[in-house]
């Protein structure tokens, strides 16, 4: 620099007591951060030479600082633990408004979109944004569940509506009995929050450290959501070959009738039970938790609910179609229509 400071210069003594200071704050970080046990204070600082007739008089003076000022203190163990711990990141509550949300405004243009599109988009973005703030990799996997499905669904839903007519005429029925545009709000609004919802238990993943229930249970997510996949894959390609009218009851359909609504069911009570287990076992503080627990509580009753729904609506309608054939007859007798709801009574 070109100049220096006025004024009187401080004392030798002064110096020597901020370099001792400052040597042994360093000693102090350095245990904490680290947490391993080092050599002596005089080997550390000397990197093993024998120190000479000035070092022998500071030493003394040195290890006093270090040992009696209690910020050099070496921190007690379960202050050591959470210095070393990894600090854990979670999205900002903004942008997971917006990923759950912005997708169902598809709704206003039919109304069919917020149910089918948003539905994948919202899980996708709001997995991706989870991702991008995973502080370890089971978060990381957990929210590359929801980015998969959301992504696989989507394509899935456009090849269904580019390819299949009976699909583009049922979208069209649809619209024609949805509500005009701005009466749609409110269910548009109900379908963020749930969305929202679905997405909860990837802030309690993020929140806490990893855990093997919750590695287990985000292993199942994939099994899940696999299952799901699966069952579209082989339906479309089953229904390609035989038609529309066929009756699918190739693996998966032979041990699971709707597989797709039983997997879905099945990833997401896994994604919430990854959240609950990792915030239980990890120590997360309620306060912090319950929130996010009584969101993803309310997003999974809810999408399993509508899950179970459409389930039932299917076993109706394939037991109206196909229930007095033979080959309908043994195949309910052998597989399982998954979580249902109790059939509405026919009105006479």
């Amino acid at each position: 620099r070109s100049s220096m400071p006025t004024g009187p210069m401080p004392s030798l003594s002064a110096m020597r007591l901020l370099l001792l200071g400052s040597l042994a704050a360093s000693k102090a970080l350095s245990h904490a951060q680290s947490g391993m046990r080092t050599h002596s204070w005089e080997q550390h600082q000397l990197n093993g030479r024998a120190p000479d007739g000035m070092g022998r008089r500071m030493l003394p003076a040195m290890e006093l600082v270090a040992s009696t000022s209690p910020m050099m203190l070496r921190p007690t163990s379960h202050v050591a633990d959470r210095m070393a711990a990894p600090m854990m990141t979670v999205p900002p509550i903004q942008p997971l408004l917006l990923s759950a949300f912005g997708p169902p405004l598809l709704g206003f243009i039919r109304s069919e979109y917020g149910v089918s599109y948003a539905y994948g988009g919202a899980m996708a973005l709001t997995g991706a944004l989870a991702m991008a703030y995973a502080p370890h990799k089971l978060a990381a996997a957990h929210a590359l569940a929801l980015t998969a499905y959301g992504i696989r669904l989507n394509i899935f839903l456009l090849y269904r509506e580019l390819s299949i007519p009976y699909f583009r005429a049922m979208r069209e029925r649809i619209e024609t009995k949805a509500p005009k545009r701005l009466s749609r709000t409110p269910f548009i609004v109900s379908c963020g929050l749930l969305y929202f919802c679905m997405g909860a238990p990837l802030r309690l993943t993020a929140m806490a450290a990893p855990t093997p229930v919750a590695a287990v249970a985000v292993g199942c997510m994939y099994v899940g959501f696999g299952i799901a996949a699966l069952g579209d894959l082989v339906k479309t390609v089953s229904k390609a070959r035989e038609g529309e009218s066929s009756l699918v009851t190739a693996f998966p359909f032979s041990v699971l009738r709707h597989p797709n609504y039983t997997g879905e069911m099945f990833g997401w009570t896994a994604s919430v039970v990854a959240a609950i287990a990792s915030a239980v076992t990890a120590g997360v503080g309620f306060k912090s938790a319950a929130a996010w627990i009584g969101a993803s509580l309310f997003g999974v009753l809810g999408i399993n609910f509508v899950l179970a729904q459409a389930a039932t609506g299917l076993e109706t309608r394939q037991r109206d179609k196909y229930g007095e054939t033979e080959e309908y007859k043994r195949w309910v007798s052998r597989s399982w229509a998954g979580v249902t709801l109790p059939p509405k009574p026919k009105q006479s």
